[in-house]
């Protein structure tokens, strides 16, 4: 199996992630684990990924590294979603370019995803449910000391 698995929860569900290079999503629905389902497949690659609720949807964030990770240590990050209730995981949508070092994401209160990564600088975009930001520089401006 291999990688490190991601654990996140909605209403009456429990999902995991699992896997490197080709990975698969389970679900717990009131009580009972649900049939494995791919969510990459080769010749896709996810080398690190995290699992996200937002609204009604379940994101699947994840790195893919072109060739793998002994062949070139930067990766692209791509996002599917799916149905909270669903199984069917549709093609990719690219988010960051290539040469990304390292990326987390996180969910607000209002269902905006946030990625934060690593490329020449620290860099941080969101989705709001239609459409990403504008990517901000963080290292960009010089940081105060604390008083």
């Amino acid at each position: 199996v291999g990688g490190q698995p991601k654990v996140t929860f909605s209403t009456n569900r429990v999902h995991v992630c699992y896997g490197t290079g080709s990975v698969k999503t389970r679900d717990r629905f009131s009580g009972t684990w649900q049939t494995p389902q791919p969510v990459i497949n080769p010749p896709e690659e996810s080398y690190t990924h995290n699992l996200v609720v937002a609204g009604n949807l379940l994101y699947f964030i994840f790195g893919n590294q072109p060739g793998g990770p002994s062949f070139n240590p930067d990766m692209d990050i791509s996002t599917k979603n799916r149905i909270l209730s669903s199984s069917v995981w549709p093609s990719n949508t690219n988010v960051a370019e290539f040469a990304v070092q390292h990326f987390t994401v996180t969910k607000t209160y209002d269902n905006n995803l946030h990625l934060m990564y690593m490329r020449s600088g620290l860099f941080h975009e969101f989705f709001n449910g239609s459409i990403w930001s504008l990517i901000f520089n963080l290292l960009k401006f010089p940081l105060k000391p604390m008083q």
